[in-house]
């Protein structure tokens, strides 16, 4: 993926991901600044950072890394992420369960009524994600953004024709499901 003139090769909002040529997300979170980052995912070999405060890195050396300035890095990473993965739910029926109790019995129900009816479906939420005969235990209920179009991306590739997916409040407050 080819970013204002960088050729880009992967993307990552946490520094320890980053390889040679990933663009890396400085995500403002409750707990930490990914500003506080910048310099190791630098060091990790990545050549564009998105901030959301350009004055907190005025003092990086960022070498040949390009460093944007963005208005919101969490919406920035979810539309690069959807591009990047080739906007796997165009390819995809997606179904989204959202409220404050029962989203996985929920999405667990519509995943089994549409299994019954013949259509592979995948499943993204509290308990697991994946589809057919991969899963993998889940970290969160609503992933973020880039890890949910990577998943997004193997269902579609493994004949996924929908995917029901819890998402939290949180999930829809920091762009998750952008």
């Amino acid at each position: 993926m080819n970013i204002c003139g960088v050729e880009i090769s992967s993307l990552a909002y946490d520094s320890r991901k980053v390889t040679e040529g990933s663009a890396f997300f400085a995500i403002e979170g409750n707990k930490t600044n990914g500003n506080t980052y910048v310099k190791e995912a630098i060091e990790n070999g990545a050549k564009i950072i998105f901030t959301s405060n350009f004055k907190e890195l005025a003092n990086i050396n960022n070498g040949d890394a390009l460093i944007i300035e963005v208005e919101d890095v969490r919406k920035t990473l979810a539309n690069i992420s959807c591009e990047f993965y080739n906007n796997p739910s165009e390819e995809l029926q997606v179904i989204g369960v959202t409220g404050t109790k029962g989203k996985t019995s929920v999405t667990f129900m519509i995943k089994n009524i549409l299994e019954n009816a013949g259509i592979k479906t995948g499943i993204i939420g509290t308990v697991m994600c994946g589809c057919g005969e991969n899963y993998v235990n889940s970290s969160m209920t609503t992933p973020q953004s880039l890890d949910l179009q990577r998943m997004l991306r193997q269902m579609a590739d493994e004949g996924c024709k929908t995917v029901v997916m819890e998402v939290s409040s949180q999930g829809l407050m920091q762009s998750r499901v952008e």
